[in-house]
């Protein structure tokens, strides 16, 4: 079915439709996907960099816009843990391990600050053309996920050190977090800059990320879906930011995905109002 197909992009579109067809339960589609999951990881760079998606069987590993995502290596790996979680193939997510621990190795290369437990970026995590680079919100938030979610893959896998160790990291992550991007208010900031600057938007996504990883505490959620329910998001929450990318915050003036709704978006509110046992803020 996938033989042929190398426009896959993890960013993460491929996480939600490999994500369907995994859970259909159905062995054949699951043998499927794991072609896709498998000829995505023999396109691994040496410094564990996935391909952002193939044109005809060419890796390309830079987004459309020309920017360098995190997104297929988060969402890649995930992909992978999906596959295990829903065939219960043990042996094959241990086997395959420490191809997983190489792509993450990408992500650990990113912690480059010795005052800071955050990783510094080189552009958005999901949305191809906007401008966001250094401590992001977006791929922090994001981070805080995935490393609990490989924490349980490695205890999984008999690794209690390694799981342990990673679970503390999430730990930091989520204080970092909430020390250096929290706007003090209802929200996580976009970014923080090395000289101490600042750009905010008001992105929906990192904010709603970060509470679908329970990154705060309860009367944090509520201001954040306050806010995020006050603006764009109010009846179709899919949204991307309160506030316009316009064609200086975009790679080339492409204003394509600014102004527009995106299903991903919806993913994370929904889980951002499970865990916080939210409906509407009014």
């Amino acid at each position: 079915m996938f033989t042929h197909i190398y426009a896959q992009f993890f960013d993460p579109d491929n996480y939600i439709s490999t994500a369907a067809m995994l859970y259909s339960m159905d062995p054949y589609l699951q043998a499927e996907v794991l072609k896709v999951l498998i000829h995505n990881g023999a396109a691994m760079l040496t410094t564990g960099q996935l391909p952002h998606h193939f044109v005809a069987d060419q890796p390309q590993y830079q987004a459309l816009s020309g920017e360098i995502q995190t997104g297929p290596n988060v969402f890649w790996v995930l992909s992978c843990f999906n596959y295990a979680k829903t065939t219960g193939d043990v042996a094959w997510l241990t086997s395959y391990m420490p191809t997983l621990r190489k792509a993450t190795n990408f992500l650990y290369s990113l912690f480059k600050d010795d005052t800071k437990k955050l990783a510094l970026v080189p552009g958005s995590l999901m949305v191809d053309v906007f401008l966001r680079s250094n401590f992001t919100s977006d791929t922090n938030a994001m981070l805080i996920g995935f490393f609990r979610e490989f924490a349980d893959a490695e205890l999984a896998v008999g690794n209690t050190t390694g799981s342990a160790a990673l679970q503390t990291l999430a730990d930091d992550v989520t204080a970092d977090l909430n020390k250096y991007l929290w706007d003090g208010t209802d929200h996580f900031i976009t970014q923080l800059n090395g000289d101490g600057s600042t750009r905010d938007f008001v992105d929906y996504d990192s904010n709603l990320i970060a509470l679908a990883h329970n990154a705060v505490a309860a009367d944090k959620a509520t201001a954040v879906l306050k806010r995020i329910d006050a603006g764009q998001c109010r009846k179709g929450v899919t949204f991307v930011s309160e506030v316009y990318y316009g064609p200086d915050d975009t790679t080339d003036g492409n204003v394509g995905d600014s102004w527009c709704a995106m299903g991903r978006h919806a993913w994370f509110d929904s889980l951002a109002r499970l865990n916080y046992g939210a409906k509407e803020v009014s």
